[in-house]
């Protein structure tokens, strides 16, 4: 096809934060190459979950199986991604988008899929993430170490995420969530956004009550003067809010991460204690 598509590996509907840096690479590749297909490997939990806890032999009393293989069959049609029966034939080129899960069992069935494909592969924007203080890059799956080492591109956005990929040589650069939207400077500082975490234990970026309730503390002597609104990123955070917020202050969420742009590029100042906030507001 006269268009090029590109296999990218990320989080979809899960962590906005994994998918502003996904729309920072998007970005910066139609710069390079033009216009593209999109095709994703989605690293939501609750997409690879089960395969990560039955894909592998399980014994009860004398008979041996693999429960995820054994039930596959019975799976209700997969969701709008790739997946191994697809093949890689028809892709271009590859693409592992930041963190969190760059290496491992959850990507293990598209890193053993690349390790026979001839098209570029870049790994961007990647982090730190836990099993680096535990292991060396040898430690690693063969698939991983197999495909990072035949890569084009390994960017890094961390010093310890470079010295553990040493042996592949990455490059040091900014976070691709910087290239994730196109803003203005301003000068006003009338409207403010709070993006704010919630502290629910299935927040998987929750934050501290002691922090959330400082925050509101900071939204409270502001808005007696500024025009605050605040911003949610997790449906999880809707409950909570609505019984901690004040009754007067406007609160912001979007299922989708594509429409936070705009949202975020409607207010002059930010106050975030999520690292995601302050990455998009950076890019505007």
């Amino acid at each position: 096809m006269s268009r090029p598509t590109g296999i990218f590996s990320t989080t979809r509907n899960y962590n906005p934060g994994d998918e502003f840096i996904l729309f920072g690479i998007e970005n910066l590749l139609e710069d390079i190459i033009g216009p593209f297909n999109t095709v994703f490997y989605n690293r939501n939990p609750a997409i690879q979950n089960f395969r990560l806890t039955f894909d592998k032999d399980a014994t009860v009393g004398t008979q041996t199986a693999n429960w995820y293989r054994t039930l596959s069959d019975h799976f209700s049609e997969r969701e709008n991604a790739w997946a191994p029966e697809l093949g890689l034939d028809f892709a271009d080129f590859a693409v592992f988008a930041g963190t969190p899960e760059w290496v491992g069992r959850m990507v293990e069935p598209l890193t053993t899929a690349l390790q026979a494909f001839d098209g570029p592969i870049l790994y961007l924007g990647l982090g730190s993430v836990a099993l680096m203080e535990d292991c060396g890059f040898g430690d690693l799956l063969a698939a991983d170490q197999a495909v990072l080492r035949k890569a084009d591109v390994i960017t890094v956005r961390d010093s310890p995420a470079a010295a553990f990929l040493a042996p592949v040589t990455p490059h040091l650069l900014a976070c691709p969530s910087l290239f994730a939207a196109a803003g203005t400077p301003r000068a006003n500082k009338r409207k403010l956004a709070v993006s704010l975490q919630g502290t629910a234990a299935t927040n998987t970026q929750r934050i501290e009550p002691m922090v959330r309730d400082y925050t509101i503390e900071i939204l409270n002597r502001l808005k007696t003067a500024y025009d605050c609104t605040v911003i949610a990123h997790y449906v999880d955070e809707l409950p909570e809010f609505a019984a901690c917020l004040p009754k007067d202050v406007d609160v912001i969420y979007h299922a989708d991460a594509a429409d936070y742009a705009k949202t975020y590029d409607a207010f002059d100042l930010v106050i975030t204690t999520r690292v995601h906030g302050a990455g998009l507001a950076a890019a505007l």
